[in-house]
């Protein structure tokens, strides 16, 4: 992945001529900025398929809304108190539900006129499109992030092997002075 060199500037390491702690930040810094904009994607992606969804439930049911809004009732039925509305109400109620729901969720859109639902897939293959690079690239980082980390606490942990056998071989130097007076 990258040389790692060791350094004698105060026993840091350097990857490509940068601190190690440098480069790992960095890596840090990109995995973290391409997991937001992974997330982003998703989140707009989300949002298209749930415009699609409600675009074909608005589509689908708004001939049983037509037809339930346009229910009169008759001389008939107001004499023998029948309320002909609500019974269709009940037999079409998961249909009207529906619509109604669309209807609210896609309010801002019908105030526009017609739903842009071509221009709703399209998004939504250019958006999967989107994340798929996005992910490859994420799953890239964090497994060089998770290569660079395990070098780096190598590094470190061999700097402190150095440094305490530094310390051992001064204090055995020390000790070797005091029994030799």
């Amino acid at each position: 992945m990258c040389s790692l060199i060791r350094s004698e500037n105060k026993g840091k390491a350097s990857i490509d001529g940068k601190t190690t702690l440098g480069k790992v930040d960095e890596m840090h810094d990109r995995l973290y900025n391409v997991r937001n904009a992974l997330k982003s994607t998703e989140s707009r992606l989300k949002e298209v398929k749930a415009d699609i969804e409600q675009g074909g439930n608005y589509k689908q049911y708004k001939g049983v809304y037509e037809q339930y809004n346009s229910i009169q009732p008759s001389l008939a039925d107001k004499l023998l108190k029948r309320d002909p509305k609500a019974d269709f109400y009940e037999m079409n109620r998961a249909e009207i539900s529906l619509f109604q729901a669309a209807e609210r969720h896609l309010k801002k859109h019908l105030k526009a006129g017609a739903l842009p639902m071509k221009a709703w897939k399209s998004e939504v293959e250019t958006l999967t499109a989107e994340k798929n690079r996005q992910y490859g690239e994420y799953c890239k980082l964090k497994n060089d992030v998770k290569e660079i980390d395990e070098v780096r606490r190598g590094v470190d942990e061999i700097v402190r092997f150095d440094s305490l056998d530094n310390d051992r071989n001064e204090q055995q130097k020390k000790r070797d002075r005091g029994f030799e007076r």
